[in-house]
């Protein structure tokens, strides 16, 4: 429902802007390997030395730090979620984006075995187990601040530094079928090798924009 409109040239627009900071974020393009694949044969070394066997998550909160010796191997992540092939939700709209992911996340923390779901907006989207999410309809990845290249300490624990490159991606390649979702594939991926499957956008490697903040009274 459209309750307001209100037409402005540029230079009045220009006058909300405070900070001229532009947002970035990297992007890739979407491989569809024609089945699910762990594409990471094992986890970087910092997460190795933490990752434990027979790792039960019942009574762990998802975005509760990680513990040595609680994480999963790289490989126990893509079993788990791997039955999620063929799994179906409702569409909810185009632009129920953010919905629909939250949707998935949901699902992929009871597959990994937590009781509870939690979902806070930060990276990665499950902090216990250092997984980035990401449901994919479309050709193009957005990935957010973080590049492969990127060697800045992301956190720490117990004196243990974690960088971008350990973190573990969830690729989930689902395609639109009448009012639902579908997923298709379930591609597992650390940021390490992430590149080498999913190629980074090159030339302009960065999508930015321009974000303005408008004032309350703005259609009054």
């Amino acid at each position: 429902m459209i309750t307001g409109v209100r037409i402005i040239n540029g230079d009045q627009l220009a006058e909300f802007d405070r900070t001229g900071t532009l947002t970035k974020k990297h992007q890739a393009s979407m491989h569809n390997f024609g089945e699910s694949k762990l594409l990471s044969a094992e986890d970087t070394k910092r997460v190795t030395r933490w990752c434990g066997t027979s790792v039960e998550l019942h009574d762990i909160r998802p975005n509760s730090a990680p513990t040595e010796g609680e994480l999963l191997p790289i490989s126990e992540v893509f079993s788990r979620i791997r039955c999620l092939e063929g799994e179906v939700h409702p569409h909810l709209g185009y632009m129920q984006e953010r919905n629909r992911a939250a949707k998935l996340h949901q699902m992929i923390c009871e597959k990994l075995g937590y009781c509870s779901y939690e979902d806070d907006g930060t990276y990665p989207d499950i902090l216990n187990q250092l997984i980035e999410i990401k449901l994919q309809t479309s050709p193009t990845i957005d990935l957010g601040l973080h590049s492969p290249d990127d060697h800045t300490v992301l956190f720490a624990f117990a004196e243990q530094e974690f960088r971008s490159k350990d973190i573990r991606y969830a690729i989930i390649d689902a395609f639109v079928e009448s009012d639902n979702v579908k997923i298709q594939y379930i591609y597992v991926v650390n940021w390490r090798d992430f590149a080498d499957h999913f190629p980074l956008f090159g030339g302009k490697v960065q999508n930015a924009k321009l974000q303005i903040p408008l004032p309350s009274d703005f259609f009054s």
